[in-house]
């Protein structure tokens, strides 16, 4: 690509786009962190569209998986009615065979964060 549509994009979304890692996250529960980085997010500049991928990574450190999933679920929801955002939550599916039609349970978690 161009450096000179390079330029365009990045002035395009300077101020309109911002990407939080987790993987620089050292506390111990990401969760919390992740809403913290939200909430701020939110408040400061005004987002309003909030993208959460990927659910399995962003608990993975959790003895009782399933259950901090549907937590972590549960609190974005609150946030987003809160703070009047919408939030995507990601949860990829498992791996299946070639021609196997996925279903819910293919999804890690899902019965505890689908709704």
């Amino acid at each position: 690509m161009p450096y000179a549509v390079q330029e365009r994009l990045l002035d395009y979304y300077r101020d309109r786009f911002y990407l939080f890692d987790n993987q620089e996250i050292f506390e111990s529960n990401q969760s919390e962190s992740i809403l913290k980085v939200f909430q701020l997010a939110a408040r400061r500049y005004g987002c309003k569209l909030f993208l959460a991928d990927n659910l399995m990574t962003a608990l993975s450190d959790s003895d009782e998986e399933t259950k901090a999933q549907g937590r972590f679920a549960n609190a974005l929801k609150m946030f987003a009615t809160r703070y009047r955002v919408h939030v995507l939550l990601v949860a990829h599916p498992r791996k299946v065979k070639q021609g196997e039609k996925l279903g819910q349970d293919d999804i890690g978690g899902s019965s505890a964060t689908i709704r």
